[in-house]
């Protein structure tokens, strides 16, 4: 396996920001390489990724009984709704969820609103007031990663010289991708915070395949490890010069 890992670059959207150069495009090269990156989280969001985690770890440990209060409607989607809520292991394609469980919730609505959650010995916490606040970081940062990628495309697709040029073409205050703009990225998102669950290992198998090979719908999916021994959180990607799946070296 340690012969197979390639290593997938990291980037400071900061540092990207303000050493924009032209006919550079790392995030570009980096889609079109592996189809896949690292970034920095800024401290703010990864204390609040750690948080929410922690509530979610907390909320999955509850009797089933009390989970199923909050459970998703799994027939939505048939009536073209968008579900959310508590998804139990197996739900919403048994294929992907066979071995997993968590939350699905769709763009502001609230997640889990009432439940209030004591755990680890703190006073009783809003999982939704938690969340609200984590997931503004999110589009934070996911309006920052977009922005740079279109100071990219932009200079790729106009031939712009200069980065100032470049700038003025794609300002942060008329952003395409914030709330209400003409790719809203707030109100179209989808969160989904999932626990792995344990499965059988065959007499014959290398490693234990938890979820297979998808291609996720969405424009852009930020993906936030729990685990905190890289790089053993599983992922693998497709590489197109050999055709073969690999797993990327990252950095935790």
């Amino acid at each position: 396996l340690e012969d197979s890992l390639q290593p997938m670059p990291i980037f400071d959207l900061h540092e990207l920001e303000r050493g924009c150069r032209p006919g550079a495009r790392p995030l570009l090269d980096a889609c079109g390489a592996l189809g896949a990156f690292q970034l920095h989280v800024p401290e703010g969001l990864a204390i609040k990724n750690h948080e929410v985690f922690r509530l979610t770890q907390c909320f999955l440990e509850l009797p089933e009984a009390q989970k199923e209060r909050f459970a998703l409607d799994a027939d939505a989607a048939a009536r073209g709704l968008a579900p959310s809520g508590y998804q139990a292991q197996g739900l919403l394609g048994s294929a992907y969820n066979q071995h997993r469980s968590g939350l699905v919730y769709q763009g502001r609505e609230p997640a889990l609103p009432g439940l209030l959650l004591p755990c680890a010995g703190t006073a009783p916490l809003s999982f939704a007031a938690v969340v609200s606040s984590w997931r503004e970081g999110v589009w934070q940062l996911a309006e920052q990663l977009l922005r740079v990628l279109e100071l990219e495309l932009v200079q790729v697709l106009s031939e712009v010289r200069t980065c100032f040029s470049s700038a003025q073409a794609s300002s942060p205050k008329s952003s395409f991708f914030g709330q209400g703009a003409a790719w809203d990225v707030i109100s179209q998102s989808q969160f989904q915070i999932k626990a792995m669950h344990p499965m059988p290992l065959h007499a014959d198998a290398e490693a234990a395949i938890r979820l297979p090979l998808h291609q996720d719908p969405s424009l852009l999916s930020l993906l936030f490890h729990a685990s905190t021994e890289p790089p053993g959180q599983g992922l693998e990607v497709l590489e197109d010069a050999t055709g073969r799946f690999v797993q990327p070296s990252l950095s935790g």
